[in-house]
């Protein structure tokens, strides 16, 4: 029996991507971090990896690339063999709400079906069983990105359905739907009162929940969607 789980993490530079590889590292999981261009404050987080004796793989990939997603296969067995898990984390690219024309839906197609299936396919001889899959959709605010957030959610969960049909039955597929999440508040944080908690959610909550489903506490629960925002799908 294992001691440990390697686990990959996309979009592994962003605010969500650290707060779920830090959960992670705490659940012992040897990390496979992986981003198209880390932060330079990434550097700190990586060195709290180093001290922590945490294994880590850190590696800038364009994941829309087939070599690159090839390199990153070949990375991934030379230097832990397998994987047990995996976290899909889409990309925020929307800094407003942008009209759906033709070629915003073809961005989200891309960003939220064909890479997170592709990845998954050619990684696939990696995983061992039993493995788990946690996709989740980009963490931006439905009220300033409402008609982008609902394609990415849509198309995520068809990622999803993809994915159950292809991958064996001891690889689980969840996803988590996540809105209204900022920061870590300060402690003059302004109420929400259109979010039914009255606050905005925070990256570590959310990472809450992507630890408890790549563990094995999570051993029957496939095929779902976990929503994180507070009780509401909206905000102000």
């Amino acid at each position: 029996m294992i001691d440990h789980h390697n686990t990959l993490i996309t979009c592994a530079g962003s605010e969500i991507g650290i707060a779920i590889a830090k959960i992670l590292a705490q659940s012992n999981n040897h990390l496979i971090l992986v981003d198209e261009k880390y932060p330079p404050t990434y550097d700190k987080f990586i060195q709290e990896l180093t001290n922590l004796n945490i294994p880590h793989l850190v590696l800038e990939i364009d994941l829309a690339e087939t070599n690159e997603r090839q390199w990153l296969h070949t990375e991934i067995a030379a230097t832990f063999g397998e994987l047990h898990g995996m976290v899909f984390l889409c990309p925020n690219s929307f800094s407003s709400d942008p009209p759906i024309t033709s070629a915003v839906i073809d961005s989200i197609m891309q960003q939220c079906i064909k890479i997170p299936t592709q990845l998954t396919q050619e990684l696939s001889s990696l995983f061992v069983d039993p493995s788990s899959i946690v996709l989740l959709t980009p963490p931006v605010n439905t009220v300033s990105h409402q008609a982008a957030y609902a394609l990415c959610e849509r198309s995520i969960h068809s990622a999803m359905q993809i994915l159950l049909n292809e991958l064996g039955p001891e690889i689980r597929v969840n996803t988590i739907s996540s809105n209204n999440i900022q920061s870590t508040p300060t402690k003059d944080a302004k109420p929400v009162p259109k979010i039914p908690l009255n606050r905005y959610g925070t990256p570590r909550e959310v990472a809450y929940v992507v630890d408890y489903l790549l563990s094995s506490k999570s051993s029957y629960i496939n095929n779902q969607v976990v929503k994180v925002n507070g009780g509401s799908d909206s905000s102000e």
